[in-house]
Protein backbone atom coordinates (compact mmCIF):
# COMPACT_ATOMS: atom_id res chain seq x y z
CA UNK A 1 0.00 0.00 0.00
CA UNK A 2 2.75 2.50 0.91
CA UNK A 3 4.74 1.56 -2.17
CA UNK A 4 1.70 2.07 -4.38
CA UNK A 5 0.94 5.42 -2.72
CA UNK A 6 4.55 6.61 -3.06
CA UNK A 7 4.62 5.61 -6.72
CA UNK A 8 1.32 7.42 -7.36
CA UNK A 9 2.58 10.60 -5.68
CA UNK A 10 5.86 10.42 -7.60
CA UNK A 11 3.95 10.47 -10.90
CA UNK A 12 0.92 12.61 -10.15
CA UNK A 13 2.05 15.68 -8.18
CA UNK A 14 4.81 18.17 -7.57
CA UNK A 15 4.14 18.34 -3.82
CA UNK A 16 1.66 17.00 -1.29
CA UNK A 17 0.61 17.07 2.33
CA UNK A 18 -0.59 14.14 4.41
CA UNK A 19 -2.90 13.89 7.38
CA UNK A 20 -1.76 12.59 9.68
CA UNK A 21 1.80 13.34 8.70
CA UNK A 22 3.64 10.50 6.94
CA UNK A 23 6.83 12.43 6.28
CA UNK A 24 8.73 9.42 4.96
CA UNK A 25 6.46 9.57 1.89
CA UNK A 26 8.39 12.64 0.71
CA UNK A 27 11.54 10.55 0.57
CA UNK A 28 9.82 7.53 -1.00
CA UNK A 29 8.04 9.67 -3.62
CA UNK A 30 11.06 11.87 -4.32
CA UNK A 31 9.12 15.07 -3.52
CA UNK A 32 9.76 18.10 -1.35
CA UNK A 33 7.16 19.18 1.21
CA UNK A 34 5.42 22.50 0.47
CA UNK A 35 6.79 24.03 3.70
CA UNK A 36 9.11 23.05 6.53
CA UNK A 37 6.13 22.88 8.89
CA UNK A 38 6.07 19.09 8.98
CA UNK A 39 4.24 17.44 11.82
CA UNK A 40 2.83 13.99 12.40
CA UNK A 41 -0.47 15.69 13.27
CA UNK A 42 -1.95 19.07 12.48
CA UNK A 43 -3.36 19.65 15.98
CA UNK A 44 -0.12 21.12 17.39
CA UNK A 45 0.10 23.59 14.49
CA UNK A 46 -1.59 26.96 14.90
CA UNK A 47 -4.38 27.89 12.50
CA UNK A 48 -1.96 30.41 10.96
CA UNK A 49 0.64 27.67 10.35
CA UNK A 50 -2.03 25.42 8.83
CA UNK A 51 -3.14 28.24 6.53
CA UNK A 52 0.50 28.74 5.51
CA UNK A 53 0.76 25.06 4.52
CA UNK A 54 -2.52 25.22 2.59
CA UNK A 55 -1.41 28.47 0.94
CA UNK A 56 1.82 26.79 -0.19
CA UNK A 57 -0.24 24.00 -1.74
CA UNK A 58 -2.28 26.60 -3.65
CA UNK A 59 1.00 27.95 -5.09
CA UNK A 60 2.02 24.52 -6.40
CA UNK A 61 1.25 23.45 -9.96
CA UNK A 62 0.05 19.91 -9.11
CA UNK A 63 -0.59 19.66 -5.36
CA UNK A 64 -2.31 16.77 -3.63
CA UNK A 65 -3.62 16.10 -0.13
CA UNK A 66 -3.44 12.56 1.24
CA UNK A 67 -5.71 11.83 4.18
CA UNK A 68 -6.45 8.65 6.09
CA UNK A 69 -10.03 7.67 5.21
CA UNK A 70 -11.05 7.21 8.86
CA UNK A 71 -10.20 10.86 9.54
CA UNK A 72 -12.31 12.07 6.62
CA UNK A 73 -15.24 9.98 7.83
CA UNK A 74 -14.93 11.39 11.35
CA UNK A 75 -15.06 14.96 9.98
CA UNK A 76 -18.61 14.48 8.71
CA UNK A 77 -19.82 15.18 12.26
CA UNK A 78 -17.75 18.37 12.46
CA UNK A 79 -14.12 19.35 12.52
CA UNK A 80 -12.11 19.27 15.71
CA UNK A 81 -11.23 22.94 16.45
CA UNK A 82 -7.43 22.43 16.30
CA UNK A 83 -7.57 21.29 12.65
CA UNK A 84 -10.49 23.32 11.28
CA UNK A 85 -8.42 25.02 8.51
CA UNK A 86 -7.35 21.63 7.13
CA UNK A 87 -10.83 20.13 7.30
CA UNK A 88 -12.45 23.21 5.75
CA UNK A 89 -9.96 23.08 2.88
CA UNK A 90 -10.51 19.37 2.25
CA UNK A 91 -14.28 19.84 2.23
CA UNK A 92 -14.44 23.07 0.20
CA UNK A 93 -11.30 23.32 -1.95
CA UNK A 94 -10.46 19.70 -2.81
CA UNK A 95 -12.13 16.69 -4.40
CA UNK A 96 -11.39 13.00 -4.01
CA UNK A 97 -9.53 11.56 -6.98
CA UNK A 98 -8.07 8.26 -5.75
CA UNK A 99 -8.18 5.72 -2.94
CA UNK A 100 -5.08 3.72 -2.17
CA UNK A 101 -5.43 1.33 0.74
CA UNK A 102 -6.63 3.34 3.71
CA UNK A 103 -5.71 6.68 2.11
CA UNK A 104 -7.84 9.12 0.13
CA UNK A 105 -6.02 11.35 -2.34
CA UNK A 106 -7.51 14.79 -2.97
CA UNK A 107 -6.79 17.28 -5.77
CA UNK A 108 -7.80 20.93 -5.95
CA UNK A 109 -11.29 21.59 -7.30
CA UNK A 110 -9.97 24.30 -9.62
CA UNK A 111 -10.67 23.71 -13.29
CA UNK A 112 -7.81 22.20 -15.32
CA UNK A 113 -7.75 25.21 -17.71
CA UNK A 114 -7.49 27.57 -14.72
CA UNK A 115 -4.63 25.53 -13.29
CA UNK A 116 -2.67 25.73 -16.53
CA UNK A 117 -3.39 29.34 -17.47
CA UNK A 118 -4.01 31.03 -14.15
Amino acid sequence: MYRELAHYLEKECDTFVTYPGFNSLYFWAGKRPPTHLNSTGWGPLSHRQQERILGSLRQAQRPLLVVVAAAVESWRDGAPPPIQPLVRSVQEDYREIQRIGRFIVFAPRRAPDTARHG
